[in-house]
């Protein structure tokens, strides 16, 4: 209520429990404010990863990678210097990983050529040893299970020919959907360093 400083001296009988009861109210209130954040930030991982099914975009599924490779223990930063790609370091080694976002076609000798460039660009220019890895997230208005095929014949020679991964987006889901992700994490790293050609999680 309105009203001069000295009205606030004037209490009534049952109002100091009044005010104690909507400070603990208040209290909860914040409570809530601050679940409710938590469980929004929660729910934006979860959609995150699984746009690596169903990405709106480019961006949408270099974040899902992104997302997914840290949950298996990878430390992932985008290169601004190079689209749709980013780097993944482990203590097993360090993966380049490009996103390659191909709604309406499978993915074309281009995707494995920009990934190779950024390898040797590494190596070159960085003086570091890194692994190339290509995910693909290709014909994506299908179901998964019902999707043809994610590259080009070009796309997988190339991959094999220069020992690279060749990662659909689907396998990288399937890894972090297992109940097991965690237990199988490292292996999981070690396999995707280790690939040259097209990669799925096998135990």
């Amino acid at each position: 209520m309105a009203g001069p400083e000295w009205l606030a001296r004037y209490a009534l009988p049952g109002e100091e429990e009044l005010s104690a009861q909507e400070q603990t109210l208040a209290e909860e209130r914040a409570h809530l404010v601050r679940r409710a954040e938590e469980l929004a930030a929660a729910r934006r991982e979860y959609d995150t990863l699984r746009a690596l099914l169903y990405p709106r975009g480019a961006r949408e599924l270099v974040q899902g990678v992104a997302s997914a490779l840290t949950r298996v223990g990878f430390t992932c930063a985008p290169r601004d210097d190079m689209p749709r790609t980013v780097e993944a370091r482990c203590a097993e080694g360090t993966l380049l990983v490009r996103a390659c976002y191909s709604p309406a076609s499978p993915a074309g000798p281009e995707e494995h050529r920009a990934l190779l460039l950024a390898v040797d660009r590494v190596g070159t220019e960085e003086r570091r040893k890194v692994r190339g890895a290509l995910v693909v997230a290709a014909e994506t208005r299908v179901e998964p299970s019902r999707r043809p095929a994610q590259w080009s014949d070009a796309v997988r020679r190339g991959c094999v020919e220069h020992d690279m991964a060749l990662v659909p987006a689907t396998a990288l889901y399937q890894v972090v959907a297992s109940p097991s992700v965690e237990q199988d994490a490292a292996q999981v790293r070690r396999s995707l360093l280790e690939a040259g050609g097209e990669w799925r999680w096998k135990k």
